[in-house]
């Protein structure tokens, strides 16, 4: 193979030549802009990984809940870690969504962790239940049974049991009929167990029929 021969010689000079030149720069113009666009989202999604560290501290994280918030923050979509403190129910709305569709066996501490760092309902005060009757429509609470755990809504009560409705795509797992507990958070009290049976009534809904506290 002859070495001089010329692996690429630039064309010759002429409007063709122009135009493929501009055209270059244009190319890495834009590949420029685009890098900073992509770095200028990362820097701000890690400016609210900070943000929110300090808020878990604030608010009394403990440090396994912290590795717990650390491993949510960083399953989000950039888009996500870049809105998570647009509005007062963002932050709320991810962490719900992303802890009712685990089924590890925490739901207690995932209702603890989405309850320090955003009370549900300022209504609910510092006071324990005395009875899980007590609770409030559309609040929040965690569930476990033989099958499954997971997080619920309050839909309806009455005098004999409470309707919850189940969050995430756990509805094949839904205990049909057994014991089951019910898990509630109060600021200033913590975590309170209620034991009971449950009861299927729809794909995303069963019945929970205290029996009494665990504690």
């Amino acid at each position: 193979m002859d070495s001089e021969k010329a692996i690429w010689i630039w064309p010759k000079s002429g409007t063709e030549t122009l135009i493929q030149f501009l055209f270059f720069i244009l190319i890495i113009y834009f590949l420029i802009q685009f890098l900073g666009y992509l770095s200028r989202r990362n820097h701000n999604a890690r400016q609210n990984w900070v943000r929110l560290s300090i808020l878990a501290t604030k608010r009394g994280l403990k440090l396994s809940q912290k590795k717990i918030l650390h491993l949510f923050f960083f399953r989000l979509k950039l888009k996500q870690q870049e809105t998570i403190f647009d509005s007062k129910e963002q932050l709320f709305h991810l962490l719900f969504h992303y802890f009712a569709n685990l089924d590890d066996g925490h739901s207690d501490t995932y209702l603890e962790i989405i309850h320090l760092l955003h009370f549900q309902n300022s209504s609910i005060d510092s006071y324990p239940l005395k009875s899980p009757f007590e609770l409030q429509e559309k609040e929040m609470i965690a569930y476990r049974s033989q099958s499954n755990s997971g997080l619920a809504k309050v839909t309806t009560r009455s005098s004999e049991q409470i309707v919850l409705s189940i969050k995430g795509k756990k509805f094949h797992k839904l205990p049909q009929n057994g014991k089951m507990e019910a898990i509630v958070y109060r600021k200033g009290v913590g975590i309170q167990r209620f034991q009971g049976k449950s009861k299927k009534i729809s794909h995303n809904h069963i019945a929970f029929i205290p029996t009494g506290q665990l504690g």
